[in-house]
């Protein structure tokens, strides 16, 4: 059962959760194994231990290795994205290995990576290109990624975390450019959708507004 996730490349990245399932036939041969080692201890007249011990043996020695190779790929965020990208065509792989650019300042390749994540519409991919031209000051770009952003969400189900993210953030970015009214009532949408917002209840303490 779990031959075809070993062997064939898949064109998204996936869980771990869904190799769970998979993984009890694998427990299954080792547990089936063990028994049969057991009884190979206890009668040595049975034709079938040996083998079955055997069989255990090149399982766990086979998954050892795939494990070993495995280790340095699961090493952290910038190991596992980078080899998930040579792998998959899927457009969340390329939005978090430009995460993990964006921590590290290397803006161009984070740009690079979310331009073509946003090859298939998401919020994602422009809500992090709008904070990455912010963080370049370049600000009209940001406002254009956002506002997309923004444009993107509208025609999804409701996620007022999210929509009050994107405002604070079209907010700091309208501060920014000298629209300081424009910039209050993007934090105070941002508090309507989601109360709980610290930033953008500061935001507003600093802009003098209630």
């Amino acid at each position: 059962m779990l031959l075809p996730a070993l062997l064939f490349p898949l064109v998204t990245y996936m869980a771990d959760r869904y190799l769970y399932a998979p993984s009890i036939g694998f427990c299954w041969a080792v547990t089936t194994g063990l028994a049969g080692a057991g009884a190979w201890e206890r009668t040595l007249r049975s034709p079938r231990a040996p083998a079955a011990g055997l069989a255990v043996l090149i399982l766990l020695a086979g998954f050892a290795l795939r494990t070993v190779s495995y280790s340095k790929i699961w090493k952290d965020s910038e190991s596992l994205w980078t080899f998930a990208a040579t792998k998959s065509l899927d457009y969340r792989v390329f939005n978090n290995l430009a995460d993990v650019r964006m921590q590290q300042k290397r803006w161009k390749d984070a740009e690079r990576l979310l331009k073509r994540a946003a090859t298939v519409e998401n919020v994602t991919s422009y809500q992090s290109l709008g904070v990455l031209y912010y963080s370049l000051h370049r600000y009209d770009e940001a406002l254009q990624a956002t506002d997309r952003a923004i444009e993107i969400q509208a025609r999804k189900r409701p996620d007022p975390t999210l929509e009050a993210e994107l405002h604070f953030n079209r907010g700091a970015i309208v501060w920014l450019q000298g629209q300081n009214a424009r910039a209050v009532v993007e934090w105070r949408r941002s508090l309507s959708l989601d109360p709980r917002h610290a930033q953008a209840r500061e935001w507003l303490k600093i802009a003098g507004a209630k």
